[in-house]
C-alpha cells in the first residue's frame, strides 16, 4: 500500500508548470454525469453521443459547462484540489467509502478506494490524464467465490491480495492524447471505451477491465470515424481459470448525422488469439488497415478469428426525446434462420430503446427504457481466446449471451441533488446437465454444443429482477465527490435456487467509472 502512495506521490512531484490551456482530455465514463452532455447533445445537429469517453473539446462546442454547476467559492465545493495558476495542472482526490448493509443475510460489505485524479495540458495539442486509486473491498460471497476461482475483480482486473474477506487491488489509468488538428485525435493508454447510446451496449461497453489501447478519431462534415487497437488478456477456460493469455482486439466504428434528426452507425471488431508455447502468431499485420469492413481481409487468411459487425442508429421524435437501438452479428445464415432449425450458429443481438430529457416539461426529469436480447452462442468462438472478452468478463453484455433484459430508469436532479430509480428485469439460461447452452462466452462453441433445437433461455433459466432507489448529492463537480444513500433489491430465482436480498447502502463515493450489477 505504501509503495503506491509513493507513486502517486512521485508523479505529483515531476510534473512542471507552463501557461497554456487545452481541451484533448477525455471526461470520464460514468453514467451519473455523462447523461447531462447525452442532453445536450440530443438538441446538436453535429454530435456523437454513441462515441465514449467524450472529447472535452467537442462537449465545448454544444455547452461551455463541462462540470455541470455554477461556481462557488469554496474549494471543497466547487474547486480543484490543486490547481496551478496558469489552468494547466489539476489535481482532485479519489475518495469513496460506501458501506452495503445486507438486511437478509446479515451481513456488512465495505468498499474504500482513495487515489489521485491528475490532468496535464503538457501542449497545446497534447494532453495527459491519470487515475491512480486504491481498493479495498468485500463482496457477498456468491462473487467472492468467483473472484477466488479466478482471481478477478468484476470490471477491474487481478486483485494483489486478500486478507480475511478483504480483496486489495491497484488500478492505474493513464493515456496521452493528441489532437493535431480540430479533425483528428490520437490517444494513447490504459482506459475504457463504450460504443451506442444506451445503458447497455450490445458492441463494446465498459463492463471488463481497462485495456490498453491505442485510438484515432476523424471528425469531419457530419461523419466521426474511429479505429480502436487493443491488447486483452484472457484466461484459456481448456486449461485453467486463473492463468491470463495475450489476445488482440480492433475495432472500426463510423458515427454519422444523415440529418438534424437521424444518426446511424456502423460497427466492425475482430478478436484473435496470440498464439500457444507452440506457435506465437503475435500482431496480425492485416488487421492494421484503418478502413471498415474487415470481413474481406478475415477471409483471406483463412477465418480463424472472431468478426463481428453491426449497426446502430439515434432518431430525435421530439425536441428532448430519441429513440436508439443496435443490432450486432456474429455468425449468420438466412437459409438457416428461415428453416427455424435452431441452428446454433445463428448469432445475433439487438437493443431497442427510449430516453426523453425534462419529461412532461418538468426541468431535470430524465427517463430511459431499454430492451437487450442475445441468442444464444454469441461473441463465443473457437476458444475463449477469440471470445469478445477480457480478463475473463464480457466485452459487451455482463450477462454475456443467451439473455433478453428490460431496463427502466428515472432520474430527478434539483440544483446538487439527484433521485435515482433504476428497475432491471432479466431471463438468461446457463448450462445444465453439461451442455453448452451458449451463455458462458468463454466457452468454447464447438464443445458440448448442440447444432440444432437451440433457442433463447435455454438451458437452466434465471429470472432476475433487480431495483435500487438512491439520493445523491453532489459535493464538488471538479472531482465528482458525491454523498450517496439508497436501498436496493436483487432477487433470483434459477430451477435450482432462489436467492432474495435487501440491501442498504451509503457513504462518499467518487464517480469516475460504472461499477454496474454483477450476474453471478
Amino acid at each position: 500500500m505504501y509503495s503506491n502512495i509513493k507513486k502517486i506521490l512521485f508523479i505529483l512531484l515531476i510534473v512542471s508548470i507552463k501557461q497554456i490551456q487545452s481541451q484533448n482530455l477525455f471526461l470520464p465514463i460514468n453514467n451519473e454525469s455523462n447523461y447531462y452532455y447525452d442532453r445536450a447533445m440530443s438538441n446538436s445537429e453535429n454530435a456523437h453521443s454513441s462515441i465514449k469517453p467524450f472529447i472535452i473539446r467537442e462537449i465545448s462546442e454544444i455547452t461551455s459547462d463541462t462540470s455541470n454547476y455554477s461556481i462557488a467559492n469554496k474549494k471543497l465545493y466547487n474547486e480543484n484540489l490543486i490547481l496551478s495558476n496558469n489552468k494547466k495542472l489539476k489535481i482532485n482526490p479519489i475518495i469513496t467509502y460506501i458501506g452495503d448493509i445486507n438486511s437478509t443475510q446479515n451481513e456488512y460489505y465495505s468498499n474504500f478506494v482513495y487515489g489521485a485524479d491528475i490532468t496535464y495540458n503538457i501542449a497545446k495539442k497534447l494532453s495527459f490524464g491519470a487515475r491512480l486509486f486504491n481498493s479495498h473491498s468485500s463482496f457477498a460471497s456468491g462473487i467472492s467465490n468467483a473472484i477466488d476461482s479466478t482471481h478477478i475483480i468484476p470490471h477491474f482486473g487481478k486483485y494483489d491480495k486478500k486478507t480475511n474477506d478483504i480483496y486489495s487491488y491497484f488500478t492505474s489509468i493513464g493515456y496521452a492524447s493528441y489532437s493535431p488538428s480540430k479533425y483528428f485525435n490520437f490517444q494513447l493508454g490504459n482506459d475504457k471505451n463504450f460504443l451506442g447510446n444506451g445503458y447497455r451496449s450490445l458492441q463494446l461497453s465498459d463492463n471488463s477491465n481497462f485495456t490498453p489501447s491505442l485510438k484515432g478519431s476523424l471528425k469531419i462534415w457530419k461523419i466521426k470515424y474511429i479505429v480502436l487497437y487493443s491488447l486483452l488478456k484472457d484466461i484459456d477456460s481448456e486449461v485453467n481459470f486463473k492463468d491470463l493469455n495475450k489476445k488482440y482486439n480492433v475495432i472500426h466504428y463510423l458515427s454519422w448525422n444523415i440529418n438534424k434528426r437521424f444518426n446511424l452507425n456502423l460497427f466492425e471488431a475482430v478478436v484473435w488469439n496470440n498464439g500457444d508455447t507452440t506457435f506465437s502468431r503475435g500482431y496480425d499485420v492485416n488487421y492494421l488497415n484503418p478502413i471498415i469492413f474487415y470481413r474481406p481481409i478475415e477471409f483471406s487468411i483463412g477465418s480463424p478469428d472472431n468478426v463481428i459487425m453491426g449497426a446502430g442508429y439515434k432518431l430525435r421524435i421530439f425536441k428532448k426525446a430519441n429513440l436508439y437501438g443496435q443490432i450486432t452479428l456474429d455468425e449468420f445464415k438466412l437459409s438457416e434462420l428461415k428453416a427455424k432449425t435452431g441452428w446454433w450458429a445463428n448469432k445475433y443481438a439487438y437493443q431497442l430503446g427510449f430516453k426523453a430529457f425534462d419529461l412532461f416539461n418538468v426541468k431535470g426529469l430524465y427517463s430511459q427504457l431499454e430492451y437487450n436480447y442475445a441468442r444464444p452462442f454469441i461473441y463465443s468462438h473457437f476458444s475463449s481466446l477469440e471470445s469478445f472478452g477480457n480478463y475473463f468478463q464480457p466485452l459487451a453484455h455482463p450477462i454475456g449471451a443467451n439473455f433478453n433484459e428490460y431496463i427502466t430508469i428515472l432520474k430527478y436532479r434539483k440544483n446538487r441533488i439527484t433521485y435515482n430509480l433504476k428497475v432491471i428485469y432479466a431471463k438468461y439460461g446457463t448450462n445444465k446437465d453439461t451442455i453448452n447452452v451458449g451463455q458462458n462466452i468463454h466457452l468454447p462453441n464447438s464443445i458440448s454444443t448442440n447444432i440444432y433445437g437451440n433457442y433463447t433461455l435455454q438451458g437452466n433459466l434465471h429470472n432476475l429482477f433487480y431495483s435500487d432507489i438512491n439520493v445523491n448529492y453532489l459535493v464538488n463537480p471538479k472531482s465528482k465527490t458525491y454523498i450517496q444513500v439508497g436501498i436496493k433489491s436483487r432477487n433470483i430465482s434459477s430451477d435450482t435456487n432462489i436467492n432474495n436480498d435487501l440491501f442498504f447502502y451509503f457513504g462518499i463515493v467518487t464517480k469516475l467509472y460504472n461499477n454496474d450489477i454483477v450476474y453471478y
